[in-house]
């Protein structure tokens, strides 16, 4: 395998790099956990009338997905410099690894949760949920007067 130089960043960049560690990474993380636990909860509480998102699984994994991509953010922060490859092969593996998981685990999860929706009467409406995107969402009811609500 070739080596290559490491790459230097200058202050303007490793300051730039922080704030936006600080203000988008970890707000996402964050923001991520909260609302796919919220939906989760909601969709597990079984209302009269669920939409149900197969991304919601996705939202959970988030911080899986983007915790490796911040520690090889570090040390061009810190250092100055690019993390050696040999660091950062394994965490960019761990992005795939925590994709592979992530998809294995979501159409788990929407297998046992359109059965529990069928095992309790739901039936599916008609149409797309407002505001969901074609495929993105769909909305299940105990009664089909309740669609669109």
């Amino acid at each position: 395998m070739k080596v290559f130089p490491s790459r230097t960043f200058n202050w303007k960049q490793r300051i730039g790099a922080f704030f936006g560690v600080l203000i988008i990474f970890i707000p996402l993380l964050i923001l991520s956990v909260w609302l796919g636990w919220d939906n989760i909860l909601k969709q597990l509480s079984f209302p009269d009338s669920i939409i149900f998102s197969w991304g919601v699984v996705f939202l959970l994994f988030i911080p899986i997905l983007i915790t490796p991509i911040i520690i090889m953010i570090f040390p061009p922060i810190f250092r100055g410099k690019q993390m050696d490859l040999k660091y950062a092969l394994p965490l960019f593996k761990m992005v795939i690894l925590g994709c592979v998981i992530t998809t294995v685990i979501s159409i788990m999860y929407i297998i046992y949760y359109t059965n529990q929706l069928e095992s309790k009467g739901y039936v599916s409406c008609k149409g797309i949920p407002i505001g969901y995107m074609p495929g993105m969402g769909k909305q299940y009811v105990t009664d089909l007067s309740l669609c669109g609500q």
